[in-house]
């Protein structure tokens, strides 16, 4: 994907996310409900009839997220901030745990670990990885073809022995990158 079709997909995001209306469905109007009571809760600086809004960009950055991991040239796109020499000391020296929320592009965490040759496992729930491996293998394949030979560990959160994994990867120098889904638990996965 070049420069102008990334920019392309992004508006296209843009436009289907503005005029998103949550009350089309029962899933959308549940997930917004859901979202709205926790943001209530956890940020209650932000004031109700900003939900919407709020929710429209998380969803937006979670689908936005998948195009950018199949974007050679994201990393030119990203603004680092608070990227020092403490932090870079941490990364190069220290296996550590990262984890993630859906404020920005968890594929892009990927990319610059991938570009910078930091060793990490990746740790999500067995829906996530069942639903979005292949995006992920996709994006693999691009960081392998721009940043050289990689390896990705993935570890299922769901698994018994998940802990015992993300032990023996820390001891072997990896940091663990963990996606934590926060809809989880909205209802879309009622199977279980």
């Amino acid at each position: 994907m070049n420069i102008d079709q990334y920019k392309d997909r992004i508006l296209e995001l843009g436009s289907k996310y503005t005029s998103l209306d949550f009350g089309q469905n029962e899933l959308l109007n549940r997930t917004y409900c859901f979202a709205s009571a926790n943001i209530g809760n956890f940020m209650p600086r932000i004031p109700y009839e900003q939900h919407q809004n709020f929710l429209r960009s998380i969803l937006m950055n979670r689908e936005k997220s998948i195009i950018d991991g199949k974007y050679e040239g994201v990393l030119n796109e990203v603004v680092y901030e608070n990227l020092n020499e403490q932090i870079w000391a941490i990364l190069n020296n220290t296996p550590s745990v990262i984890c993630t929320f859906h404020f920005g592009s968890m594929q892009i965490i990927n990319h610059f670990f991938a570009f910078h040759k930091i060793d990490y496992a990746f740790i999500a729930s067995k829906k996530m990885l069942d639903d979005h491996l292949g995006d992920f293998l996709e994006m693999a394949e691009v960081q392998s073809k721009v940043y050289g030979n990689i390896e990705i560990d993935f570890i299922e959160a769901d698994e018994y022995n998940t802990v015992f994994k993300m032990l023996k990867a820390l001891k072997q120098g990896k940091h663990l990158l963990i996606y934590i889904d926060g809809n989880t638990g909205t209802g879309y996965n009622t199977g279980n």
